[in-house]
């Protein structure tokens, strides 16, 4: 998936030793840029035992869930199997392995709506949709099993999250010649469903005065489509040097 892309490439390039487990529902194969990948689910217990005694993992990463706000809305059970059962399924594999750590992928969507639009740390949880509430409960398990047995853990709440890394090699990105500019313009995600477009890295030429339209985008990149709302953000480099876009439009 698409944190979980970025995360593999910075721990490879720290040095750690990387098992990745995908099922490759909404991720793709050719972003796991360092470690090991075995295509499986975290629903199998079998699997899951395994890999833990195989490589003698001390620390999950758990990125595996599904993310679609109102899909969650339409078919609940599909969230609460997937992000709660199969996170319970691998809570008790690490139990039994003897597991150390575990970084819990959650979201902002615990908190609800929270009064004043502004949520901190210690913020009161209520999830107002299924999604939200299937993380919380993954949160739950978290804190019960780390009060019962060694385990330790961690539960991130993020928003969305956009971008490629600085390198382009891995992330939401389209290159585009610009007004005689070489810029990148970044997709950014307003959480419906646009993880689909991750990795994909296109070039688009335009004529001087034009703009990037959504089918040169989506015909480039090979993506299937683009969320109403989504906009292309644009980074400009002026001889090899970035610029604030707002001040250079502004000058130009």
């Amino acid at each position: 998936g698409y944190i979980g892309s970025h995360t593999v490439r910075q721990l490879g390039e720290a040095g750690e030793r990387i098992v990745v487990l995908d099922n490759l529902s909404k991720g793709f194969r050719n972003h796991v840029l360092y470690g090991d990948f075995i295509e499986g689910d975290t629903a199998d217990s079998e699997l899951v035992s395994r890999i833990l005694r195989d490589y003698e993992v001390d620390t999950i990463i758990h990125f595996a869930a599904h993310t679609i706000v109102p899909e969650s809305v339409e078919n609940p059970l599909k969230y609460y199997g997937n992000n709660t059962c199969a996170t319970r399924n691998l809570l008790e594999c690490c139990r039994n392995a003897g597991v150390e750590h575990f970084v819990f992928s959650s979201t902002a969507a615990v908190y609800g709506i929270p009064d004043g639009g502004i949520a901190a740390e210690d913020s009161p949880t209520a999830p107002i949709n299924p999604y939200g509430t299937s993380k919380l409960m993954s949160e739950w398990m978290l804190r019960d099993l780390s009060a019962a047995t060694s385990l330790r853990h961690v539960a991130l709440r993020y928003f969305n999250v956009a971008g490629s890394d600085p390198a382009a090699a891995d992330g939401q990105v389209v290159l585009a010649r610009y007004f005689g500019i070489y810029g990148k313009a970044v997709v950014i995600d307003h959480g419906y469903g646009l993880l689909s477009l991750c990795g994909h890295l296109a070039s688009v030429d335009v004529a001087e005065g034009d703009l990037v339209t959504r089918g040169q985008f989506l015909g480039a990149s090979g993506a299937t489509g683009l969320a109403g709302g989504d906009h292309l953000h644009l980074e400009i480099f002026v001889q090899g040097q970035s610029v604030d876009p707002l001040e250079w439009l502004d000058a130009n």
